[in-house]
This record gives C-alpha cells, sequence and structure tokens, in this order.
C-alpha cells in the first residue's frame, strides 16, 4: 500500500509514531511536511520533503504557502492509494489536490485535538463546523486519539453519524521505549510523574 503523509508540522512524537507503525507494517510511505519557525529536527522520519514554511496564526501567509504546495501534492496522491492528513487543514489540502483525478486516492484525517474555536457558541464557529463537515463528507476515515472526539463532536456536535472512524489512543510506543530499570533502593518522598507534550 502506498501512502502519503500531509504533516502541518515537523517532528511531532504521533505523527512519527504513526509513519512508523505504518511503515513496520510494510506500506510504502511519503511524508510532506511543512516547517515553522523552531520547529523540531526529525532525524527518525528519513525522507520528509518540506513544503513550504507556515507562519503561526497569520492565516492569509499560511494560505499561499498550502496553495504553493498544492502541485507536489497533487502529484503526490496520484501515485498514492491513501493520503493520510494530520488536522483538517491538511485534509483540505488534500481535498484540493484530488479535484480532478480519475482515480482519486482514498482519504485519511487524523484528529488529535479540537481547536476551542471550533465548539463555540457563535456564528464563525458554526461556520467553522460546516466547513469541517464539508471536508469530512465522503471518502474519508477518521482517526481520533480520543473516543469522546468522535462521539461528543463528529457524531453529536456534526452529526456525523455514519462517518467511519478508528480510535487509536496516544500511547508510548513499545517498540521505541527503553525497559524500565529496576529500584536500586526504596523510594522516599513523593513521586513525581512528568506529562509532556513538544517541550
Amino acid at each position: 500500500m502506498r501512502i502519503t503523509f500531509l504533516l502541518p508540522t515537523i517532528g511531532h512524537p504521533r505523527h512519527r509514531k504513526r509513519i512508523r507503525a505504518l511503515r513496520r507494517l510494510g506500506a510504502e510511505t511519503r511524508v510532506l511536511a511543512f516547517s515553522r519557525q523552531g520547529h523540531l529536527e526529525d532525524d527518525e522520519t528519513p525522507g520528509v520533503q518540506v513544503l513550504g514554511e507556515i507562519a503561526h496564526e497569520e492565516v492569509w501567509r499560511r494560505s499561499a504557502t498550502l496553495m504553493r504546495a498544492l502541485p507536489v501534492v497533487r502529484e503526490a496522491a496520484r501515485n498514492s492509494d491513501v493520503v493520510y492528513a494530520f488536522g483538517p487543514d491538511q485534509l483540505a489540502l488534500a481535498r484540493l489536490a484530488l479535484v480532478g483525478l480519475r482515480r482519486p486516492p482514498r482519504l485519511a484525517v487524523e484528529i488529535g485535538d479540537l481547536h476551542p474555536f471550533l465548539v463555540a457558541d457563535h456564528p464563525a464557529a458554526a461556520l467553522g463546523r460546516a466547513f469541517e463537515r464539508l471536508l469530512m463528507r465522503s471518502n474519508v476515515l477518521l482517526v481520533s486519539t480520543s473516543p469522546g472526539f468522535v462521539e461528543k463532536y463528529y457524531r453529536q456536535k456534526l452529526g456525523m453519524k455514519q462517518l467511519p472512524s478508528l480510535v487509536i489512543e496516544n500511547k508510548v510506543d513499545p517498540d521505541v521505549t527503553p525497559k524500565p530499570l529496576a529500584l536500586v533502593r526504596e523510594a522516599k518522598g513523593p513521586i513525581r510523574i512528568g506529562w509532556f507534550g513538544m517541550l
């Protein structure tokens, strides 16, 4: 199976895990990603093709960068069985790239977070949700890190009862995690557990 991944940034651990898992299962992969100022280096995902740099919160500049990347994404999609997008903006880019293709690949979109804007109760948020419903309307598998996202947001709030979905919880990949060290002494005092994202 040939899969093209569309990444909004380089070096995100969850994206890397997904790509690595599908490669282990024998998928032939191509990785297209945007860079951001201060992005993480990603030596663990070889062959990343950078599509340009996108700025945080600058929607118009970001849109221009996405449009410039369109021909590359279209060429990759033409030679893929699946385009796997991380986030709604990458799904929108994939949708545009597939317009007019005689044999479009299947689409998958992974949602790891819901933007607070989309769950708000004002007209702009409702418009955003309508656009997301349009993006997810057909030929899309929703991959989510939380069953709550699928049930409460997509099925209930967006009313997409029949949307195909798969939940893959964001857990540590045991294949790349060192074995825990045996305790050499009894712990004294509080035990502190760090819960980190991209820090």
